[in-house]
């Protein structure tokens, strides 16, 4: 039992490792591959350690973090291009980027903006709406 109990934690450490590794390196992450030799397991191994701890596939975890990674920068910085924004996501240029946002998530680079951009505009106002009433 104890035995098996040190088996799990070690295996929620690997996961959140490798879930850090993706974090801090998306940007040098293209693929699954990629992030498997990064995490330095087989390709499988990491499908299973992601999947049992995270209950996702590691390349939809991959696409995930890509598109939070994107809405950040726009966050940071509205003005920033597409291509600048697909190098800094680990994606090869704005072409790869567009091809990305389209098949994944039914938008484009332009959309994604005004979309990121409408929820700031409306969180700001929530706040002062908030500030008012007290």
């Amino acid at each position: 039992m104890r035995e098996n109990h040190l088996t799990q934690q070690n295996g929620r450490l690997r996961a959140r490792r490798m879930t850090t590794l993706l974090e801090q390196e998306l940007e040098k992450i293209p693929d699954v591959q990629t992030w498997a030799a990064r995490a330095r397991v087989s390709r499988g191994s990491l499908n299973r350690i992601i999947k049992r701890h995270f209950g996702v596939a590691p390349k939809r975890m991959l696409r995930r973090h890509r598109y939070r990674m994107i809405a950040e920068m726009i966050k940071k910085d509205p003005q920033i291009t597409s291509y600048a924004a697909a190098l800094n996501a680990g994606l090869r240029d704005d072409k790869a980027l567009y091809k990305f946002l389209d098949k994944y998530y039914g938008t484009t680079f332009t959309q994604m903006r005004k979309d990121v951009l409408r929820s700031i505009g409306e969180a700001s106002r929530e706040t002062s709406d908030v500030k008012r009433e007290t």
